[in-house]
């Protein structure tokens, strides 16, 4: 996993100068050469300068008038600097000189040439335009640029014979285009207030807003009768749900409403004294009295009366309610009606306020150009310009530019900063692994040896020979890691991010100096894909690692002519070795090879193949070897990646030497 690289220091950047001194000094040389080639090369140039002062006493209208319509220029000092840098004033001048120079003659377009060495700044603030000339010669630039002034003087003069006739023609058709978009801005108005029937323009007091308010009284006195309205019927409807008609009698006449009625009101005396006289009659004569029936009869007949009137009473409140209820959504409408008509009044009123801000604005334009078209017809002209020179042509008979001590320090500093460049560019674009500081502070790996370059171990006398300064660094490698005597043995594997890493020379010779110090190592061939130990041995390749771990068993491991070394050959190359690796034969043997060995040094694969993840489910510590110029920044963290479930038990790098 690689870590957050920190941001450039002074020494990191001392660093990367003395690794890449070789491009960085040669870039340094060839910029600063280049510089003071340029600048030694190159003929001395002296300049002339002079300045201008423009008395403008009026302004134009054309910043003010309707952008569709003809603008005038209102820019007067940027208009004469491009005067001053025009064909014609510098054709003019050129055409004045005897001499203009060798380079003139030799150019393809003197006239070009003269607007590159013309320098004109316009100061518009201060009404100050100022000249500046280079040429290789000082007095041809003086003289140049005098003709330059001399030559715009001309075509000033020239121009300004017809400028007053061209301008005031100009004017007379602004006025009268301000004139036709002023009355058609007044036909727009009067139009669009017609269109819209607005008859008041005050957003907040017109008609409308008479009528919307008259609206919402009406609305709350309707809301009012509405709601006594509904409570009426609501009170008529709960007291017919009564059983009895007795009852639902009873209740009505409860009611208010219905009590006071006119008629409720004259017809329940006249049913009462009926009914007492009944009562009157009852006492003297039987039912069957023909004074009894006529005092029945009148008393149903008021009864009737009195029922039918409290009836229509009842149904009176009910229809009130419904009638109050129509009226109600009726005054509702009409408010929803008055306010989008005010909501369309009031967008009217906006879009005839822009109407009569243009038609303010057309007006005011229009009396401005009537303004300056009356001043025009009496002072003759208009935004008059008169030129007035106030400084003559003068050269500096010092050259122009840098000295050459300051050219030396220019190009000291470039050089300095091109190698430096080109030394990051370098450092940047190389992909590689360069030393033990880009391993820990690109990956944060901790590098626990840097091997020396030495020549391949080869059989001497049956034995393998380290070289006397390799040795010594795995010996101190053997005192990092220390195996030490613990029971059960120890297996380290030995993997890289890729081929050509150093894996093999790495595991070779630290199971030699690892015997060296008396233990009991088996050196193990893991790379089933390019095995390469039995070569280096000088041994039958087969029977080996395959072999066990295709189920045969009683292959033991070789003894080599080194102390304290076996040998456990690859065994050929299989078809499938990373099947063989995820069998279980793999883990019994390693589980034998522990008690056998105290130490187990296995040449295992790149760790790109699926290979060393199996191998390294069973080893107790892994090493990492990574030759310095060969590997890949980016295989050192898919390794890691790859490794990630093994972390804990990866010690470190072993750096390896350019090869």
């Amino acid at each position: 996993m690689a870590v957050a690289t920190d941001a450039l220091t002074l020494g990191d950047l001392a660093e990367i100068l003395l690794r890449r001194r070789g491009p960085a000094l040669v870039a340094a040389v060839l910029a600063a050469a280049l510089v003071l080639a340029v600048a030694f090369l190159r003929p001395p140039t002296y300049q002339a300068t002079a300045s201008l002062t423009l008395d403008v006493s009026q302004r134009s209208l054309s910043a003010r008038l309707d952008p569709a319509s003809a603008p005038v220029a209102d820019d007067l000092v940027t208009t004469q600097r491009e005067t001053l840098m025009s064909q014609e004033v510098l054709a003019t001048a050129l055409a004045s000189m005897d001499a203009p120079g060798p380079a003139y003659h030799n150019a393809a377009s003197p006239v070009d040439l003269l607007r590159r060495r013309l320098r004109v700044v316009a100061v518009r603030e201060a009404w100050v335009v100022t000249l500046a000339l280079t040429d290789e010669d000082p007095h041809r630039a003086e003289r140049l640029l005098t003709a330059v002034l001399t030559a715009y003087r001309e075509v000033h003069l020239r121009r300004g014979r017809h400028q007053d006739q061209v301008r005031q023609e100009a004017l007379n058709r602004q006025v009268e285009v301000a004139r036709g978009q002023l009355a058609q801005a007044e036909e727009e108005v009067r139009t669009y207030r017609a269109a819209h029937g607005i008859i008041s323009t005050h957003p907040q007091d017109n008609h409308l807003a008479q009528e919307i308010n008259q609206l919402a009284r009406q609305r709350a006195e309707s809301e009012g009768r509405l709601a006594e309205a509904e409570t009426r019927a609501a009170q008529v409807v709960a007291a017919r749900t009564a059983g009895d008609p007795a009852e639902v009698r009873r209740r009505l006449l409860a009611l208010p409403a219905i009590a006071q009625q006119r008629s409720v009101v004259e017809l329940a005396p006249r049913l009462v004294a009926a009914s007492a006289e009944r009562d009157r009659l009852a006492q003297k004569y039987l039912a069957r009295h023909p004074r009894m029936i006529q005092a029945e009869a009148e008393v149903a007949s008021f009864d009737l009366q009195y029922e039918a009137v409290i009836t229509g009473a009842a149904d009176g409140l009910i229809a009130a309610a419904e009638q109050a209820a129509t009226s109600h959504r009726d005054i509702i409408a009409r408010t929803a009606d008055a306010q989008a008509r005010a909501t369309a009044y009031a967008e009217a009123l906006l879009g005839l306020a822009r109407h009569e801000e243009r038609r303010l604005t057309l007006e005011k334009v229009h009396h401005d150009l009537l303004e300056r078209y009356y001043q025009q017809a009496a002072a003759g002209r208009i935004d008059d310009v008169p030129l007035a020179i106030a400084d003559q042509a003068e050269v500096n008979p010092r050259p122009v530019g840098l000295s050459g001590s300051a050219w030396l320090v220019i190009a000291a500093v470039i050089g300095m900063v091109a190698g430096a460049a080109t030394a990051l560019l370098r450092e940047t674009f190389d992909s590689r692994i360069r030393d033990r500081q880009d391993l820990v502070r690109r990956h944060g790996l901790s590098v626990l040896a840097e091997l020396p370059w030495a020549p391949t171990p080869a059989v001497d006398n049956g034995q393998l020979a380290l070289d006397p300064a390799l040795a010594e660094v795995l010996r101190n490698l053997r005192a990092e890691i220390a195996p030490g005597d613990t029971a059960g043995g120890r297996i380290f594997l030995v993997t890289s991010p890729g081929g050509g890493d150093g894996r093999t020379n790495l595991a070779l010779g630290l199971a030699l100096v690892l015997a060296d110090a008396g233990h009991a190592v088996l050196l193990v061939d893991g790379d089933l894909r390019m095995p390469s130990l039995d070569v280096l041995f000088a041994q039958p390749a087969t029977p080996g690692l395959t072999q066990i771990l295709a189920g045969e068993a009683e292959i033991a491991a070789r003894p080599t002519a080194h102390p304290n070394l076996h040998l456990m050959p690859a065994g050929g190359t299989p078809s499938n070795p990373a099947e063989l690796l995820a069998g279980s034969c793999l883990q019994e043997w390693l589980a034998f090879c522990r008690h056998s060995h105290p130490v187990v040094v296995i040449d295992g694969p790149p760790a790109d193949v699926a290979d060393t993840v199996e191998l390294a489910r069973y080893s107790d510590a892994l090493l990492l070897a990574v030759r310095s110029g060969w590997t890949r920044r980016s295989d050192v963290a898919a390794a890691l990646d790859r490794l990630s479930s093994f972390r804990p038990r990866l010690l470190g790098a072993v750096l390896a030497p350019p090869g």
